[in-house]
């Protein structure tokens, strides 16, 4: 999954979880989003217009605090993610 494909569902409302097991213990924000699926994409210019019926799926996203990043294997990060509008 590239980071890069998700999308945050603007409807949907943020839980504040505490994970006691992870890293001494840290809050994250836990809602619900969207993954973009551009595979039929690959390589073209131009993409049509997202139909969130066909081109993307409802996930689970965590929101994990930035500081807690370098204290985990090598990945992505992302600061702000967009809205899904469809």
């Amino acid at each position: 999954m590239n980071l890069t494909d998700l999308r945050l569902d603007p409807k949907a409302t943020f839980e504040v979880v505490a994970w006691p097991d992870r890293l001494g213990g840290i809050v994250a924000q836990h809602t619900r989003g969207w993954l973009v699926d551009v595979s039929k994409w690959d390589a073209q210019l131009y993409r049509q217009v997202i139909d969130r019926a066909t081109v993307a799926r409802e996930i689970d996203l965590a929101a994990i605090p930035y500081f807690a990043w370098a204290n985990r294997e090598a990945g992505s990060v992302r600061v702000w993610l967009p809205k899904f509008e469809a």
